[in-house]
């Protein structure tokens, strides 16, 4: 059995959500990825906490393939087109993201539009500090996390 370094959350909502329920969220911190999230009420919750077994649940898991593997991430300055250059429909940002999407790398989606990391050099071009991640499979999947 493969051990991991993980998190717990437990959770109630208010503020217009259903606050009526509990979500648990377990979460695998190498990879940097959620690996369930089981809702329930808040009376099966309090029959689980207080020693009853086998209360009804919700499980959301997540099979994307990521569980067990390394979360990269890194930050690029992508160049990008003056203003007056970009198209309204987007096709700017795939074209600027293109040379840095490799190796399973992804870009986080709105840091290329919201203008916190703009940079211009000495020539004029326009840079947008954006991050992107990756998973990686871990080198030794015998190595086991600290509980």
């Amino acid at each position: 059995m493969l051990r991991l370094k993980g998190n717990i959350s437990i959770n109630r909502f208010g503020g217009g959500r259903d606050d009526s329920e509990i979500q648990i969220e377990i979460g695998d911190e190498e990879a940097r990825v959620r690996i369930c999230t089981l809702t329930m009420s808040l009376h099966n919750f309090a029959e689980c906490v207080t020693g009853l077994s086998h209360v009804d649940c919700s499980v959301d898991f997540n099979n994307s393939g990521k569980i067990g593997t390394v979360g990269e991430s890194k930050e690029e300055m992508v160049p990008i087109p003056p203003y007056d250059e970009r198209d309204k429909g987007g096709k700017w940002i795939k074209r600027a993201l293109a040379p840095f999407t490799v190796d399973g790398w992804s870009p986080r989606d709105r840091d290329i539009t919201n203008h916190h990391g703009w940079a211009r050099n000495k020539d004029g071009q326009e840079f947008q500090r954006v991050v992107f991640f990756r998973n990686v499979p871990r080198l030794d999947p015998d190595v086991k996390g600290k509980a």
